[in-house]
């Protein structure tokens, strides 16, 4: 399951003018964040608008410690902070004559930095959390019997075919061979197996926790006659359902030998979010306001778990 974050970060500003009045200044940008990793010596991590060209611009040096901070668990209450300084640790609010491209290593001169603000103190705070899925279409939350009572998948998380990965870090929670996602008709088009189940057999279980699909005592993982891990491609061509793969024909029980475990993988997504507090940029000054957050999303395979 796929989660991606995304909210409007407006960040509003009192400025006393000259002549005494107090005008309300207003950005608006999206709060997804991204970042320039092409920099040896700095990270740029910015959010950006095309109508008007704008940025807001944070930059921190390019260290060992710093890229662990974006795939590592730090807290919120315990956050890394950098206090801005203008030199390694700046934040700055940026105004283009056109769409910049701020990763670019060589600058062709076509678009202009029309207005440059920087802030000459304050702090970022920096945190990062973690959820992990199998991008199975079940979501996590709900792919945990929650016999411990903390609503948490990843204490004492359930596992139905004990294969030592948790349901919900597993694209085949039966280890059938049949991946979960690929269990379900899909009748009701929310591409969740768990809501409107497929079950051929009609037992206790839905297909997508059943090792035997169509109840004819042999076991899913051991109807794949060609051996090469798609369950879908083999038919008895003596039974009357021709056109029904094996594992879900209960007419077809002939078993062979199981082809090897299919590859397992699932995502670790880690979401960095940023604080911005007592930044002033001139234009623009707020006390406390999110900056925005920035996605890192891992592939871990099963080899690597070996």
């Amino acid at each position: 399951m796929k989660r991606l974050f995304g909210f409007a970060i407006v960040l509003l500003g009192l400025v006393a003018c000259s002549d005494g009045d107090v005008i309300t200044n207003q950005l608006i940008f999206s709060g997804e964040l991204e970042r320039c990793d092409n920099f040896v010596d700095e990270f740029l991590i910015y959010d950006i608008n095309q109508d008007p060209a704008e940025a807001l611009i944070f930059i921190i040096p390019r260290t060992e410690f710093n890229e662990r901070l974006f795939d590592s668990v730090i807290s919120e209450d315990d956050p890394v902070v950098f206090p801005i300084n203008e030199n390694e640790r700046r934040f700055l609010y940026r105004t283009y004559n056109s769409d910049p491209d701020l990763c670019a290593i060589v600058d062709d001169g076509s678009v202009v930095v029309t207005a440059d603000y920087e802030a000459g103190s304050g702090e970022v705070e920096l945190s990062t959390s973690l959820i992990s899925f199998d991008d199975d279409g079940i979501p996590t939350e709900t792919e945990d019997l929650n016999l411990d009572g903390d609503n948490d998948p990843s204490t004492n998380p359930t596992d139905t075919d004990e294969d030592g990965i948790p349901d919900y870090l597993d694209q085949d929670d039966d280890g059938d061979n049949v991946p979960t996602a690929l269990e379900d008709d899909n009748a009701d088009g929310d591409n969740n197996p768990a809501t409107n189940p497929r079950n051929t057999d009609g037992d206790e279980l839905p297909d997508y926790l059943d090792p035997d699909d169509d109840g004819d005592n042999t076991p899913t993982i051991e109807e794949d006659e060609n051996r090469n891990g798609n369950l879908f491609d083999d038919f008895d061509e003596e039974s009357q359902n021709i056109n029904t793969p094996r594992f879900l024909d209960e007419e077809a029980s002939e078993s062979f030998e199981p082809a090897p475990d299919n590859f397992n993988n699932y995502t670790e997504q880690y979401t960095t979010k940023f604080i911005a507090v007592d930044i002033s940029l001139q234009v623009i000054s707020y006390q406390r306001a999110t900056f925005g957050t920035y996605i890192t999303s891992i592939i871990i395979s099963n080899s690597e778990e070996d």
